[in-house]
């Protein structure tokens, strides 16, 4: 189609003011972004919220705490231990976490703080024990204030020769037990001890018949 000076010369200037109104958009598109970019809110570590202390659509003032985020690679679990049995734990001690979470794996720890002479809610004495957890846990969905169940290992000893703990009497610092061959009460030395079982280091042979349930 040919068209004349004066209609190419109108359309031309439709295009220039087109093109002007573009770049006025596109400015603003800009201005918009950064606007948004300042108030998106970024955190600087990788991990978890925990605690949210406003509620949607919520209006707040610079420098208001918003949320608690948690790094899910460096959780420690807290726990209080009663008093009489706060002397066992030590700094160091390896421990076993297991969780629902974990489904059948266990997670290996190490007690890191012990706080001594503490009261808990109930107003009973212990201290308080940190575990730091010693495996990357970040592919399990783990938040603070997830139950986990833990086993401190307060000795280990493989190979020893053990018996029953109520096969052991404790007379004035010293260990005895009641042997079947003669009835009699005789002196051993013992190790490592648990809730259950107690370490014989001397004064028994292996496989040689005890008799416990009389002072049970």
């Amino acid at each position: 189609k040919i068209i004349s000076m004066k209609e190419f010369q109108s359309l031309e200037s439709k295009l220039d003011k087109l093109n002007v109104m573009i770049d006025a958009r596109l400015e603003e598109i800009q201005h918009l972004k950064h606007k948004r970019k300042l108030h998106n809110i970024n955190s600087q570590i990788k991990g978890s919220v925990s605690t949210v202390f406003i509620e949607k659509g919520q209006m707040v003032q610079q420098g208001t705490l918003l949320m608690q985020l948690e790094n899910t690679k460096q959780l420690k679990i807290e726990v209080f231990i009663r008093e009489y049995e706060a002397h066992k734990i030590n700094i160091g001690q390896k421990v076993r976490i297991k969780s629902p979470i974990f489904k059948d794996q266990i997670v290996n720890g190490v007690v890191s703080v012990v706080v001594p002479s503490i009261k808990d809610n109930k107003g009973a004495s212990g201290m308080k024990v940190e575990v730091s957890i010693l495996q990357d846990i970040s592919k399990y969905n783990v938040h603070p204030g997830n139950r986990v169940d833990l086993e401190i290992v307060l000795s280990h000893k493989d190979n020893c020769e053990y018996l029953p703990i109520g096969a052991v009497q404790k007379t004035n610092n010293a260990y005895f037990v009641r042997l079947e061959k003669d009835q009699q009460l005789h002196k051993v030395e013992v190790g490592v001890q648990d809730q259950s079982r107690i370490e014989i280091i001397s004064g028994i042979k292996f496989n040689e018949g005890v008799i416990y349930d009389l002072f049970n």
